[in-house]
């Protein structure tokens, strides 16, 4: 029984950890956006001239996101509600900013899971509507060891899940198209 403790915990122990780091763009810089005739993977999306995503890689399991599905039985309609939380665990003035941009505008944010087997997939939240603030909580001046950062809180909805994209197309993002 033990091997076999020991075999569930070594094949699904990677994938417990959260999410490794998210991209974010303005949706305002985006010029393309082609996704495939399922909707279940972005094949194509192109920022504006000069225009590029932006990278945070913060510590394990400080990084939230997901979507649940929600149906309306009153008009028959159908929304996907999505949620991020993006816990930084400084105060730093970069930080700040980085909230305070946050605090405008509409985001899409893609974020990067790593699976047991060695791959990961990276899944577009705010895809067609985009991602905003909510609400951001600064506990600041904590005693000792407790969080003195910040926490993000991101919603959004869409009409479908996040769609998967690939690591090429995300890559290209971060390098300013001209």
């Amino acid at each position: 029984m033990a091997a076999e403790a020991l075999s569930y915990f070594k094949k699904f122990c990677a994938e417990n950890g959260g999410w490794d780091e998210v991209i974010y763009y303005n949706l305002e810089d985006r010029i393309t956006l082609e996704l495939d005739g399922k909707k279940k993977t972005i094949t194509n999306l192109v920022l504006a001239d000069g225009a590029k995503a932006h990278r945070i890689v913060p510590d394990m399991e400080s990084i939230g996101l997901g979507d649940n599905s929600n149906r309306s039985r009153e008009n028959n309609s159908k929304m996907v509600t999505q949620s991020g939380v993006i816990i930084f665990k400084d105060d730093d003035d970069d930080t700040v900013e980085l909230i305070e941009e946050f605090s405008i505008g509409f985001w899409g944010v893609i974020g990067k899971k790593s699976r047991a087997d060695g791959t990961s997939v990276w899944r577009h939240f705010g895809v067609q509507n985009g991602m905003t603030m909510e609400t951001s909580e600064g506990a600041l001046a904590q005693l000792y060891e407790d969080l003195r950062g910040h926490t993000l809180n991101l919603v959004g909805k869409e009409l479908t899940k996040a769609p998967s994209i690939a690591d090429g197309l995300v890559q290209s993002l971060l390098i300013p198209n001209s």
